[in-house]
């Protein structure tokens, strides 16, 4: 082995082997199953390479290579990408051939590889099933010998995990026994995710890279600056924003490249716009999965040659792309997660001596709290754990037909031993595997024969197989379309707004609140809410934090209060957390406050129901998950109550509720109080199946189940019909298990219920409190000062304008294209008649064909009567009439209705359009 590994080493330009590498090289050279348990940056995947590549070329001399001898798996396209261009230079000096096998790889490479297979194949784990159903591609995997997967951190506890597993039992059961390698970042149960791995075998060996790699975390709290004011104002950046901006710019000055993470892709798009907008010359671009594959291809080749000094980026840079160096890596609010968080700043120093340097910009009371939490048990070394589900029905299904359609034919019960062997089908029974096959056979996507024991596939398996390849849900997305502007302004993802969505909802967009006005086939109209006065009820998607972390939280707030009531100081508590005493200045304040108006300081052992004008506050920190659970629960009973009606936002640190109807605090108090942690999961089961999150849910299953065809949506079905007809079926049953394993802890839901059973969590009522309405102004931070109605109807002005109408003469019937904002005439040229009727685009197109003919005469009635009408208000009104005639839905009955009032001004002319544009596009739906 020694000269081969000297030479491999030569050719790939090492010098000297890491630590890591060295532990890992006789374990895998021999053979033997392993989990490389490494950060960013540690050489994991030479550690597994070079030993592999070792035994390959040694194997290859004794006997020639029929089709794959290794195949590398890792969970995005863009990694698999990365890795090619790493090693096939280095593969080539070797003599060993190496290709990519993804759903964007060309035709004509896909063939060469089925004649020709390469040594070493990397593709995805959906792409692996697929290999399964070619007849050669079949064969060729029956020589592999080794299999790496990447990044298994993000498979683990994951529908597409789940997938791979059995495919991995596939492999074996094809191939013989396959060596299993999992590369991983740190996890908090390396023994359960190596499990993961190899299934129902040996215990893989464990090589985890112990050397301690310096990291240096700091807090940045964003300050709202008076002298910021009118740049605020004049780019229409939230102020807080705009100083964070500063703060990064000034940082990113002192280094020569820098990472900004985001938690969504929208605030990703946000920064980059106000990067662009107040430092033009700033080379920043903006990275997330949502751009195509070539403009994220080209910003990183950017990035990595040092033409871009900061790229704004989501989680799509977390995993190991090569970007070259990185000297400091900022988040954008809490990163919610440990895990998170080191991976993001791991980013930076990405080497095994370099110093990974962090700071988290925290913009609100919650922020700074959770990234002190977040920080102090990153330092600790304490994780969250992940949850895996067990026996998931859909990637079942997705299993047995995958298998089915490779065979043709399969005897049920080698079908079950295969499945069992994989760590999360271990404990299916029999009885449930039935129940599944019956289930299918009743929808003719596979038959059985009771018999013989074996089940065949059917006309439809390999419709089903091929629409269904990937366990990542088929979800369409929702245009938002700017009622104001007429422009698309961004999307939203179907399971977000079957959530929250609805006409009158409210939630935040590049700094600004918007209020839904209709929801449509595939888009929602929105309109811009003036003013940041009114509170959004939904900010966005956001990544969960875990109750651990939350209640971390409330020990810092029991510290917080022990200052407020001098019992310990400022700078003994930060120190006690690990930051700058600066850092909790701002929350310390409003503790204070909260303490000095007589108020109970919600803790880790201290929930306060908070009455206020309009809604009820349940004060917890208890985290998303707990939060989300209890809330259904808790509005839940409220409704059997008969408070109708309930609305509810969740956030790790508080449930709001309100209603039409009045909610009492004491009934709150009493629900809390009353909860049977033993009956939890039966009551959320009740409550959750009339939510529109079961009904996206139950929708998600059915099309992965094969029920319904995968394109179509929530508003395509009579959603009602579906839900009785699987009511009581694997399918019902999956979807409401999925809730509750995806959005809710049960666990500790249950846990925290039994401390306010046993007394050792009190339950205090009283009325709002500064920490309770916080949330408020955590959003108000989200917005930008400028958002005034006169910039709205400003917009609105300028797209009316600018709205080209026909102009219609009622005594020649002559016509001409003209605008309100146009210098077009209003009397006919030809005729020189004032009798012309205005019409927008939507009346012309329906009388068009009458209209070019001349013949008014073939016209209906009403018709007739809107032209009338429609010329008596350009006649009276001149271009004001063609203004309020260039809206949306005001016809001329609305425009004459709208052009009676007396108008002080042209604003209040445009507010007029403006409402009555919003109220067409809320109605329409409703008209046939």
């Amino acid at each position: 082995m020694k000269d081969g590994l000297t030479e491999i080493m030569r050719l790939k330009g090492i010098e000297m082997l890491t630590s890591l590498q060295r532990k890992a090289l006789e374990p895998i050279y021999s053979g033997r199953s392993a989990l490389i348990i490494a950060p960013t940056g540690s050489g994991k995947t030479e550690a597994a390479l070079i030993p592999l590549f070792l035994r390959h070329l040694k194997d290859k001399k004794k006997s020639p290579l029929r089709g794959f001898g290794i195949l590398y798996i890792a969970p995005l396209r863009a990694l698999n990408r990365d890795l090619l261009r790493r090693v096939e230079e280095w593969c080539a000096k070797m003599g060993i051939t190496v290709s990519v096998r993804h759903s964007d790889t060309p035709q004509s490479e896909r063939t060469r590889q089925s004649i020709h297979p390469p040594e070493m194949l990397i593709t995805t784990p959906e792409t692996l099933q697929i290999l399964f159903s070619g007849k050669r591609l079949k064969e060729h995997l029956r020589s592999v010998r080794s299999v790496v997967v990447d990044e298994i951190h993000e498979l683990y506890g994951e529908d597409r995990g789940v997938q791979l597993a059995v495919a991995l039992e596939r492999l074996e059961e094809l191939s013989g026994p396959v060596q299993r390698i999992g590369l991983s970042a740190t996890v908090e149960n390396p023994k359960e995710v190596a499990r993961f791995l190899v299934g129902e075998r040996e215990m893989p060996v464990i090589i985890a890279d112990n050397t301690p790699k310096r990291q240096e975390l700091r807090i940045y709290p964003a300050r709202e600056r008076e002298d910021d004011r009118d740049l605020s104002v004049r780019h229409r950046i939230p102020p807080r924003a705009l100083d964070a901006l500063k703060y990064i710019k000034e940082g990113a000055q002192e280094v020569r490249k820098v990472l900004i993470f985001t938690n969504t892709r929208d605030s990703s798009e946000a920064f980059g716009s106000w990067f662009h907008n107040v430092y033009p010359d700033f080379p920043v671009e903006v990275h997330h999965g949502s751009l195509s594959r070539d403009i994220r291809t080209k910003v990183e080749e950017s990035f990595k040659r040092g033409e871009l000094k900061a790229l704004i980026c989501t989680s799509s840079m977390e995993l190991g792309i090569d970007i070259g160096d990185v000297d400091r890596v900022y988040q954008i609010s809490s990163p919610r997660r440990v895990e998170r968080l080191i991976q993001r700043v791991g980013r930076s120093g990405h080497s095994l001596r370099g110093v990974s340097r962090g700071e988290i910009i925290a913009f609100s009371f919650d922020d700074i709290l959770e990234s002190v939490a977040l920080i102090k048990r990153t330092e600790e070394g304490i994780l969250e754990e992940k949850r895996p589900r067990e026996k998931p029905i859909i990637v079942l299904v997705n299993q047995i037909l995958a298998m089915v359609l490779s065979e043709k034919s399969l005897d049920v019960g080698r079908l079950y031993a295969l499945l069992r062997r994989s760590r999360p089908f271990r404990k299916l029974r029999f009885k449930e595997l039935m129940e599944v096959i019956e289930f299918l056979k009743s929808l003719r996507i596979l038959s059985y024969d009771p018999t013989g024991g074996t089940i065949r596939s059917t006309r439809r398996t390999r419709t089903y197989f091929y629409s269904n390849i990937s366990m990542i849900p088929d979800e369409r997305s929702y245009k938002l379309k700017d009622l104001s502007s007429g422009r698309l302004v961004g999307q939203l993802d179907e399971k977000f707004v079957a959530s929250f969505i609805a006409p009158g909802a409210r939630f935040i967009l590049y700094g600004r609140v918007w209020e839904v006005v209709s929801v449509e086939e595939d888009s929602i109209l929105i309109s811009p809410v003036a003013g940041s006065g009114e509170i959004p009820n939904w900010v966005g998607e956001d990544i969960p934090v875990d109750f651990h972390v939350a209640q971390d939280v409330g020990r810092l707030r029991e510290d917080l209060e022990g200052v407020a009531r001098g019992t310990s100081s400022l700078d003994e508590v930060s120190r006690k957390w690990g930051v700058e005493e600066g850092v909790l200045k701002a929350p310390f304040e409003i503790v204070r406050k909260q303490v000095e108006e007589g108020l109970v300081v919600p803790t880790h052992r201290r929930v306060t129901v908070e009455e206020g004008n309009e809604e009820v506050i349940i004060n917890a920190c208890v985290g998303t998950e707990v939060a989300e659970a209890l809330s259904k629960i808790v509005a839940g009973k409220l409704q059997e109550d008969g408070i109708g009606g309930v609305m509810v936002e969740v956030d790790p640190y508080r449930i709001v509720l309100r209603s039409a109807f009045r909610i009492r605090g004491k009934d709150v108090v009493r629900i809390l109080l009353g909860v049977a942690p033993s009956n939890l999961r039966h009551k959320l089961t009740k409550y959750l199946s009339s939510s529109m999150l079961f009904r996206w849910q139950i929708l998600h299953v059915a099309k992965k189940i094969g029920i319904v065809e995968r394109e179509v949506s929530l508003k395509d079905l009579n959603m009602n019909r579906l839900i009785e007809r699987l009511e009581g079926t694997i399918a019902y049953r999956e979807a409401i298990e999925r809730i509750l394993q995806e959005r809710m802890d049960i666990r500790n839901t249950t846990r925290f219920l039994k401390r306010i059973e046993r007394g050792e969590i009190e339950v205090h009522l009283q009325r709002s409190s500064p920490i309770g309405l916080s949330y408020r102004d955590a959003r108000r931070e989200l917005l930008y000062s400028g958002a005034d109605e006169r910039t709205i109807l400003a917009i609105i002005e300028k797209r009316l304008e600018v709205t080209p109408l026909t102009m219609v003469c009622l005594a020649c019937q002559r016509r001409w294209r003209a605008s309100a904002g146009g210098g077009a005439p209003l009397q006919c040229p030809v005729c020189s008649s004032r009798r012309v009727a205005a019409l927008h685009p939507m009346d012309y197109e329906r009388m068009e064909k009458h209209l070019q003919r001349r013949d008014f005469a073939s016209l209906s009635r009403s018709d007739r009567k809107r032209l009338s009408l429609s010329a008596d208000l350009v006649m009276a009104h001149g271009r004001d009439a063609l203004l309020v005639l260039a809206g949306r839905g005001v016809g001329p009955t609305e425009a004459a209705r709208i052009l009676s009032f007396p108008h002080e001004n042209r604003e209040e002319l445009l507010k007029a359009i403006r409402k009555a544009e919003i109220t067409y596009a809320r109605n329409r739906q409703f008209w046939s």
